[in-house]
């Protein structure tokens, strides 16, 4: 998924670094020194299981996703259980102060463990992204507003950099769209439009990971063997054709795709192989 903040090292700015504690609470540490500048606890604000799923940072507001939902005392755990009320929502906060700017509870998802396992992503046109993956649906959040819209289908892998255009990527049917930001779909190919596409995937080495393009999506091979010579290092299922990405790999250790990041005219991908070496590939 393109994005430049993943996990909680991105939740930096000049001055802060801040991070969840004991599940609900946010705490922002000062850079340079041992204090601790702000803390907001229990974000989801709710008095049964709360917790503070993931977070993103822009220059302006602090993104945090939360959940909330009640465990009946003596009972299993119900956070797994389809029908269980929940409460998944988003709250926006000034990174300086711990100021809480907007929230919203607008719940997605089936379950409440559906919400603690979404993955966020922060776009270059400053928007977020979530992605549920059991309930494989996909949410747009504005940081500046709080405001957030639900997808009916799928998650976005890709984005414009104004925010107006959205690559949106259904794993389940395998389908790929790019929508625009009031809902009409620009392109659209099927599974089953592109048979080619499948063939070609399942010679790749590993589980493919794939990543969002306007014209289409790239399937990433997970690790090519050692002495391999040239071999598909990834395919390109775009709007008009399918081709596989070759590659060529004469090392003596088995290389494995580490990360793949969408770059300004490229797309960036590092590697490591099993003799310690590193390297980045860039594909155009």
């Amino acid at each position: 998924m393109s994005g430049v903040v993943r996990g909680w090292l991105g939740n930096v700015t000049d001055e802060y670094w801040v991070t969840v504690e004991d599940d609900e609470a946010l705490l922002a540490h000062r850079l340079g020194s041992d204090e601790d500048a702000w803390s907001v606890p229990n974000v989801a604000g709710c008095d049964g299981v709360g917790s503070v799923d993931r977070t993103v940072m822009t220059d302006e507001v602090l993104v945090a996703a939360f959940t909330c939902y009640e465990q009946p005392e003596g009972e299993a755990p119900v956070e797994m259980t389809e029908g269980q009320e929940f409460v998944s929502g988003f709250a926006g906060f000034d990174p300086s102060t711990g100021d809480e700017l907007w929230r919203t509870e607008e719940s997605a998802g089936t379950f409440p463990g559906d919400a603690h396992e979404r993955e966020l992503a922060l776009h270059d046109s400053g928007l977020v992204t979530a992605y549920y993956p059991y309930g494989q649906i996909g949410q747009i959040v504005d940081p500046s507003t709080g405001n957030v819209r639900t997808l009916d289908e799928g998650g976005v892998l890709w984005s414009n950099r104004d925010g107006s255009l959205f690559g949106v990527w259904d794993e389940r049917t395998r389908d790929y769209w790019t929508e625009e930001a009031g809902g009409g779909v620009r392109e659209r190919f099927r599974a089953n439009d592109t048979g080619a596409a499948e063939s070609i995937i399942n010679g790749l080495q590993g589980d493919a990971e794939t990543v969002g393009l306007e014209g289409g999506v790239l399937h990433m091979a997970e690790s090519i063997p050692a002495g391999a010579g040239e071999s598909e290092l990834a395919v390109f299922e775009g709007f008009e054709e399918t081709v596989p990405v070759m590659f060529t790999w004469d090392g003596e250790a088995l290389m494995e795709i580490d990360d793949v990041y969408v770059v300004p005219g490229a797309v960036a991908v590092s590697f490591i192989d099993h003799a310690g070496r590193s390297g980045v590939i860039g594909l155009q």
